[in-house]
């Protein structure tokens, strides 16, 4: 059935690479990651076998070695692989059969095989009230985005567990398991890139102020800013832009929300344009136009290249829909913009780069929440600004940090605060 299959999950992918690659006598099997380290869901994929502990990850149309290259900003927090065989060290093999199991433990088909994807650490968790467990295991969880999901598994001994080669720069709460599901059983912790643990529960006793700028890490957004860094905006009273005036080139930006450009140059024109730098495709979101008196300059007649994905227009950039965009099919001399109804002066643009509306947003309820020995403790709402910053003053230090925004969307991720900036974990 797998090559019937017009479209599937990752799971369904690499059960039928599997299958292809075993066909032809290649040594292949499923590995997975219960839940990313740094985001939400998991992930599972083909796996092919040179044998001594050297693996290569593989999807169908891809080249080999280039599944994770694709993926540098995800994080393994633990990788395991499916078996046909039994594996006597498998969680399901020495538990009783009366403790309950994660979903994900309860087979002995199942390897780990996290040392063969990247460098691990082995990790000693102290526990509180261990009697509470209900069973021999502890377990360390992350967060997807809304809660937090078991990825491994350790033996208790007395007040003590040690999880074996766990994923590092990943923050792993420790937490017991039974029939009433996850309990707190210590600290929040991250692991750092170097393998040392540094714990995450807070200190109330002094405070600092946070600037924060988004809810959700800006990976993929930031794709989108860096492509419009060097884009012109230009006036002229020549609809092909031969006498064109570059009246502002868009320099390095720090954050994807809304900029505003206050403008100064001589003359009145009657066209305007964005000309977009090589391979970047026009990626804007939102683009506006205002005189001197703060009303927007409506255009009269749309110009430029039209050559665009499907529903992916110059219309776009004035719908008041953050999450629509300009993108073209063409990489070369990409621009568009418009006739305006009579000549004139343009003393402001305030323009959005494509982005993925996890900026502040003027108006929204947002709750910035931390991380206290078991619950989200509240700093208290506020509404979003045109600035794109909220200010919390005396927020605990060393404090692992959630904001919700209560307006609308689900992406959320956990943050620390460094150096003055929000780090994704």
């Amino acid at each position: 059935m797998l090559g019937h299959l017009k479209l599937g999950t990752c799971k369904e992918y690499a059960h039928l690479c599997v299958a292809l690659l075993r066909t032809a006598g290649i040594p292949s099997a499923v590995d997975f990651v219960p839940q990313w380290g740094n985001r939400s869901l998991g992930h599972e994929w083909c796996a092919v076998l040179l044998g001594e502990g050297v693996t290569i990850p593989f999807a169908p149309g891809e080249r080999l070695g280039e599944h994770f290259a694709k993926r540098k900003e995800d994080r393994l927090p633990k990788v395991f692989r499916q078996t046909f065989e039994k594996r006597p060290e498998s969680l399901r093999m020495i538990a009783r059969e009366d403790e309950m199991l994660p979903k994900v433990f309860d087979t002995p088909c199942i390897a780990d095989v996290t040392d063969e994807y990247m460098e691990t650490s082995d990790v000693t968790v102290c526990l509180e009230h261990p009697e509470l467990a209900g069973s021999r295991f502890a377990y360390l969880a992350v967060f997807n985005d809304r809660e937090w999901r078991i990825v491994h598994w350790g033996r208790i001994c007395g007040k003590r567990a040690v999880f074996k080669s766990m994923g590092r720069g990943v923050v792993y709460l420790p937490v017991y398991y039974g029939k009433s599901g996850m309990l707190r059983a210590g600290d929040v912790f991250l692991l750092d890139k170097h393998g040392w643990v540094r714990s995450l529960e807070p200190d109330e006793t002094g405070g600092r102020t946070l600037r924060l700028k988004r809810k959700f890490r800006d990976d993929r957004s930031n794709q989108f800013l860096q492509s419009v860094i060097g884009g012109k905006f230009q006036v002229a009273n020549r609809e092909d832009f031969s006498d064109s005036l570059t009246v502002h080139v868009i320099p390095k930006l720090e954050d994807n929300r809304y900029h505003t450009v206050q403008l100064s140059y001589e003359g009145e024109y009657k066209y305007f344009r964005y000309l977009s730098p090589d391979w970047s495709r026009g990626n804007m979101a939102e683009l506006y136009t205002f005189d001197a008196a703060g009303d927007t300059l409506k255009p009269k007649r749309l110009l430029g290249n039209f050559h665009v994905r499907p529903w992916c227009g110059v219309e776009n950039l004035f719908d008041g829909n953050v999450l629509s965009f300009y993108d073209s099919h063409d990489v070369y001399n990409v621009w568009y913009g418009w006739e305006m109804e009579r000549p004139g002066k343009i003393a402001r643009i305030r323009f959005l780069p494509r982005n993925d509306d996890n900026f502040i947003r003027e108006g929204e309820d947002y709750e910035l929440l931390y991380w206290k020995q078991g619950r989200w403790v509240s700093l208290g709402h506020k509404e979003g600004n045109a600035d794109g910053i909220l200010t919390y003053d005396r927020a605990p230090l060393r404090a692992l940090f959630l904001l919700r925004n209560h307006t609308k969307g689900h992406e959320e991720r956990i943050f620390t605060y460094e150096s003055g900036r929000q780090v994704w974990w």
